[in-house]
This record gives C-alpha cells, structure tokens and sequence, in this order.
C-alpha cells in the first residue's frame, strides 16, 4: 500500500508508476476554462535527495494554470490526476494507460471546481475521490481481452477472458468517449485466487 498522504481522499491505493514528475504539463479535463496545467509540487511526497517529486493516476498535485481563463491564471491551485500516459501495472495483471495525461482542479478537501470531467478517468482515482467519480463521464475498471475482442463490456473475470490463452501477451486498444486507452494483457501464470 501507498504511505503517501492525501488530504481528502478516502482509503488506499497500491503502488503506480509514476508518470508524471514536477514541472510536467497535462491537459485540463474539467469545464473550469483551464486549458492546461503546470505540476509544481506533489502532496505527500517527502522526498529523497536530487529525486523529482512525480505523480500518479490520483494524486492531488499543487498546479498553475498556464493557458485558460484569466482568473485562474497565475494562481496556485490544488489537482487531481485522473490520465496518464505512462503504463502501470494493476494487480491483475493488467497493464494500462491513456492517451494522454490530465489533471481536475478541486479544492484541499477534492470537490471539485468544475461540473463535468472529458474523456474517462481510471478506476485508482475514483475509488480515492468520489466527488471526482460521480462527475465522470466514464470510468476505467477491469477490461480483459475478451471484453475487448467481442465489443461487450460485461463483468468476467480475468480467469474467464485468460482461460486457454496463457503463453502470450496481448495488447487491444479501447475508445472511450474519444480518449484511446490501450490495455496489455500479460501471462501471469495459473490464477487462482
């Protein structure tokens, strides 16, 4: 489990890798009039010498809005990430990311500024911010392979999607609401949980 603070946020999340480091721009993805913004400091991180500080898919990150609307601009706001492009494993064995990184602008207790969220967010920040998660248009949970292959997005099991196929790592790619999300699929062996 993770042991960095989130103020806000309700329960835990296992360790991500970490795509996004200080000075990282990411896209906007709330209606606040924001285009982009501009990753200054990173909550709960204490740090270790000459290591930039980085986030992951639901961490509050301290931002600046560099393009948007003037009242926003040169102010220093509390975000969430809710995209990033950088793979990471879930403990299913699944591996994903998005095809872009994106953040929301919230407030210190992460209600949200904004109404509406673009594009899908991943299923790490909405089990740690609800408010974020009621907002979203969609939300990244478990896909496997066979979900992808057939078109149906229905609740199997990744023993039932991996049965037959171990010995091959597989790679399909989803669109969600215009925001492509690839998904890898690797052998991890006989499941039996």
């Amino acid at each position: 489990m993770s042991k960095r603070g989130r103020g806000g946020s309700a329960g835990n999340k296992f360790r991500m890798s970490l795509g996004l480091p200080v000075a990282a721009t990411v896209n906007c993805a709330d209606n606040t009039g924001a285009k982009n913004l501009y990753i200054i400091s990173v909550k709960g991180i204490k740090g270790r010498l000459n290591r930039l500080p980085s986030a992951c898919v639901g961490d509050m990150v301290m931002a600046t809005v560099k393009k948007g609307k003037p009242d926003l601009r040169k102010k220093v706001l509390p975000a969430v990430i809710v995209r990033q492009r950088k793979p990471w494993r879930r403990k299913d064995g699944v591996f994903m990311y998005f095809e872009d990184n994106a953040g929301v602008i919230v407030n210190p207790k992460g209600e949200m500024k904004g109404s509406a969220i673009t594009g899908p967010i991943g299923k790490e920040c909405a089990d740690l911010w609800p408010r974020i998660a009621s907002a979203a248009n969609a939300i990244m949970k478990l896909i496997c392979a066979h979900d992808l292959i057939s078109g149906t997005h229905s609740k199997f099991s990744l023993s039932d999607c991996l049965q037959g196929r171990e010995g091959n790592d597989r790679e399909e790619t989803l669109s969600f609401l215009g925001i492509a999300v690839r998904v890898v699929v690797v052998d991890i062996g006989p499941l039996g949980n």
